[in-house]
């Protein structure tokens, strides 16, 4: 149960990590 819940707390992390990055390339 620890390990699902790290891994989901890490995509709530990354997630708004990737859409800043996609965001980014979108504008170049």
């Amino acid at each position: 149960m620890i390990k699902t819940d790290n891994y989901l707390l890490l995509l709530k992390l990354m997630n708004p990590l990737l859409n800043h990055i996609t965001t980014y390339q979108k504008m170049k």
